[in-house]
């Protein structure tokens, strides 16, 4: 699914979680080159738009205008995924009229409604982390970037923590992580908050690893699997070693073995 929104009720109206699968990047060929655009997308689509910018030279004064705005990403859920999420709804396909993954709060519910009005319901660390983050795209599970490092503005859950520092999925006054990672989109932060859009705080650098600690993981832990997927002469993506290593540290001999293990079973199960 992907749209263009040209007015600010049509961006409102639109606004919302999607866990679906999107080709975002088809709508290239329906832009105004006189116009200006914010591009939302996941990391990936970033990269490739950022890629597509360089390679099209048709593109080249039409993308200047472009902002690139990405939000984290743990991944993809696939359509069996979404299959079992109605299942475990009690809600049939044939049934459905809307299903809202989250919000009407931080995070708010995933609520699948029916023609007839009646609602199915269920928390997100249940939705997502039960059933949606368990069967994510193959190549999602490969991915080292879910914290859109190549777009102009990167946003993200800042989850509260609990005592011992993990997630608090409960629900709670909203609050994202913002990063401007160009000179552009800081340009751009600059202005909405001096216009009083948005309203931000300094956050804890330190705590990052622990309010995403999933992001964190996946960086971590990335070595394993490319050491897996070669020994059993798998293809793999083509990630310079110093930004593997670079966060190796960063979880526990026992984190490693056991990633280690489940990508060899997942390979050997044809899961991966």
């Amino acid at each position: 699914m992907f749209v263009v929104s040209t007015s600010r009720e049509e961006l409102i109206n639109r606004c919302g979680s999607q866990y679906a699968i999107s080709h975002p990047l088809e709508v290239l060929t329906r832009l105004n080159k006189e116009s200006r655009y914010a591009f939302i997308g996941k990391p990936c689509d970033v990269v490739a738009l950022k890629n597509f910018m360089k390679l099209e030279a048709e593109w080249k004064g039409v993308i200047i205008y472009i902002y690139t705005l990405s939000f984290f990403c743990a991944g993809l859920p696939s359509k069996i995924a979404q299959e079992k999420l109605l299942d475990h709804l009690k809600c049939r396909k044939e049934d459905l009229q809307s299903l809202r993954y989250c919000g009407d709060g931080w995070r708010g519910y995933t609520t699948a409604v029916e023609y007839s009005g009646k609602e199915h319901k269920t928390d997100y660390a249940t939705s997502w982390g039960s059933i949606l983050g368990r069967d994510i795209m193959k190549m999602c599970r490969l991915c080292l970037d879910g914290i859109g490092e190549m777009a102009d503005i990167a946003c993200g859950d800042a989850w509260h923590l609990s005592d011992d520092k993990k997630p608090d999925f409960n629900e709670a006054d909203g609050r994202n992580i913002i990063f401007a990672r160009t000179s552009m989109g800081l340009k751009l932060l600059e202005r909405v908050i001096a216009d009083g859009r948005i309203r931000v705080g300094k956050a804890d650098i330190d705590n990052l690893k622990y309010i995403q600690p999933y992001q964190w993981d996946r960086r971590a832990t990335m070595g394993d699997k490319i050491f897996v997927l070669r020994c059993l002469m798998r293809t793999t993506p083509r990630y310079k070693w110093k930004d593997i290593i670079k966060y190796y540290s960063g979880v526990k001999v026992r984190r490693h073995l056991s990633i280690i293990k489940g990508t060899a079973v997942r390979i050997i199960k044809r899961r991966m």
